[in-house]
């Protein structure tokens, strides 16, 4: 049962885009490495969503002088470049400061690629819908157990470089994402200039 032959490459990009982008859960395990409590942590936790939906609103402007892909490229790149820097860095401040900025950056990223999703194929969005929060659901399944498997043995700090890894892949996908469905536009193009032509 696939959703479509020419679009498969598409669904599939966005839905394993979907799945390995956010970990943020476990950000207050992440903070106790630092001494901050499970409670502070939480706190934190809502802080960075806060900007989360801030940056929505961005994205809401954006998305009239522009296109979903380009700001799922480009907030997958400001993303992984602010949490690296967030991994990178002791000072907690400054740690803050960065986590913030990242989630105000990928705050588009997960309404952008389902949009992207359903554009394939309109009349069989609630399957592209499955399709897409199924890819989601394993990546929940993958990262859980690895992420606490590093938490429990390598230490609670080492839980960010899975969750950097993870912005890394996800602005390849992102990347590839791109470039196929720039590609996919300029045979559009092409093909109904030639029908015009005809």
């Amino acid at each position: 049962m696939i959703i479509m032959k020419k679009s498969g490459p598409v669904i599939c990009g966005c839905g394993l885009r979907y799945g390995i982008w956010d970990r943020s859960s476990w950000l207050t395990t992440y903070f106790l490495f630092f001494n901050i409590s499970v409670y502070q942590g939480s706190l934190v936790l809502s802080f960075y969503w806060v900007f989360m939906v801030s940056g929505l609103f961005l994205t809401q402007k954006m998305i009239k002088k522009t296109n979903e892909i380009t700001i799922i490229l480009y907030g997958s790149i400001l993303g992984a470049i602010s949490i690296l820097i967030f991994g990178l860095v002791d000072f907690v401040p400054i740690k803050l400061i960065f986590l913030a900025m990242n989630g105000f950056f990928i705050s588009g990223i997960s309404p952008m690629t389902m949009s992207i999703s359903i554009s394939q194929n309109p009349n069989r969005a609630g399957s592209i819908t499955g399709f897409i929060i199924a890819f989601y659901l394993f990546g929940e399944i993958l990262f859980q157990p690895l992420l606490g498997f590093f938490a429990e043995h390598l230490g609670k700090n080492s839980i960010i470089y899975i969750i950097i890894a993870g912005f890394i892949i996800t602005m390849i996908l992102s990347f590839l994402l791109f470039m196929t469905l720039r590609v996919k536009n300029k045979t559009r193009l092409i093909i109904s200039s030639g029908f015009r032509k005809k």
